[in-house]
């Protein structure tokens, strides 16, 4: 068996090597791929990991015009022709491609026939005037000037010969406040472009702000939306903590920064029934961010309903803001000789059944010592009778 065991363990690395190994297929990245009618596209990849002949496996389902080149060196050229004659329905659709050894060509022996694959994305848009818009308006600080932007993609072969977007602006209520009509453009097929546009915002107040655009192309539309804010050094209160416990608890307060700039070294500071029972520390808000300030407070009131003041302190400003804070009664704990009772209770009430094992077993042996024991002198008895 000595003698065998270098065998087995080369039998074994003979074995396992090929799926560590593995093969290696690399090429130029060409997923996914636009599909043109009437152009051709061709890629160079290489093969690595193995020392045996490979076959090249192509899986090119819709796309029939696929060819593969003489493996050389372990090389070769894949090749799609998009013919013009056919016409694809659109969507996205997949090409495999496999190397593999070939297992005709092994040499007799341990081995294991092992391939690497890549799936290639073909992409097939429409065949008729198509476009995706995207409605964008920044957010801008009171007074700033507001700019549009409508982004439109073709996602058609044919190209457009004009198109322009017709945008209505709403305030908080619904309320149009405005409309602005882009320039017109033509469009290639397949590609993007980006329309700019510019609307006087210096009279609106700070708030939210929302935004339709229809955009008009040969005949046809498509719709886009968006919101945006127009905001002032301000920090907002989102939402604060209105319940607590007797004791220590933690108090949050959530709070959005209501501008385009950064908010240094801002806090609050918690009252309650004239009583500061908090101040939190301070902390940075980046533009419209929102964050929350937080410690822990020590209530002593008794339960009940408190009115309070949170206050928000930022940049040199300040600003106050009403609340009412429910305290609700601590939870019992119990008293340390109690739990302690309690504690030796269950050990008791836990250690009675196992207790309870060992004397059945101590019984049961104890039946069984003097079985034998009976046993024992009745056969030593009948013994002296047979004599």
């Amino acid at each position: 068996m000595k003698r065998n065991f270098p065998l087995v363990v080369l039998t074994l690395v003979l074995l396992i090597l090929p799926f560590t190994a593995g093969l290696s297929l690399v090429g130029k990245k060409i997923s996914p791929i636009t599909y043109l009618p009437g152009t051709t596209l061709s890629a160079d990849f290489s093969v690595s990991g193995t020392d045996f002949p490979i076959e090249v496996l192509v899986d090119g389902g819709v796309f029939k015009h696929i060819t593969i080149s003489e493996v050389k060196n372990n090389q070769f050229t894949f090749t799609i022709n998009f013919s013009a004659e056919n016409q694809i329905p659109p969507g996205n659709y997949n090409i495999g491609l496999t190397v593999r050894e070939v297992p005709e060509k092994i040499e007799n022996g341990i081995s294991a026939v092992i391939s690497a694959s890549k799936s290639f994305e073909v992409i097939v848009y429409s065949f008729q005037k198509d476009i995706n818009p995207v409605l964008s308006i920044p957010n801008i600080n009171q007074g700033s000037k507001l700019t549009l932007y409508l982004s439109v993609n073709s996602m058609g072969y044919p190209n457009i010969d004009k198109i322009y977007g017709d945008i209505t602006l709403y305030d908080a209520e619904n309320k149009q406040i405005g409309r602005v009509i882009t320039e017109e453009k033509p469009l290639e097929g397949l590609k993007g472009m980006t329309l700019t546009s510019s609307f006087n915002s210096s009279s609106l107040p700070t708030g939210r702000y929302s935004a339709n655009a229809v955009v008009f192309y040969d005949g046809q539309s498509k719709k886009a939306n968006t919101t945006f804010l127009i905001g002032n050094m301000d920090v907002i209160l989102e939402n604060y903590t209105s319940e607590v416990e007797q004791g220590y608890a933690e108090f949050a307060v959530q709070v959005r920064n209501n501008w385009g700039n950064s908010l240094r070294h801002v806090y609050a500071k918690v009252m309650v029934n004239n009583q500061e029972l908090l101040q939190t520390p301070s902390l940075d808000l980046e533009p419209w961010a929102s964050q929350q300030l937080k410690g822990i407070m020590k209530v002593d009131q008794e339960p009940g309903i408190y009115p309070g003041v949170i206050h928000l302190f930022y940049e040199g400003e300040s600003k106050e803001f009403p609340f009412q804070l429910v305290v609700t009664k601590a939870p019992v704990v119990l008293a340390e000789p109690v739990l302690i009772q309690q504690q030796i209770e269950e050990a008791k009430s836990f250690s009675f059944i196992p207790a309870l094992i060992v004397g059945l077993l101590f019984v049961v042996v104890i039946a069984i010592y003097l079985f034998k024991q009976n046993y024992r002198h009745n056969l030593g008895t009948r013994k002296e009778d047979d004599f």
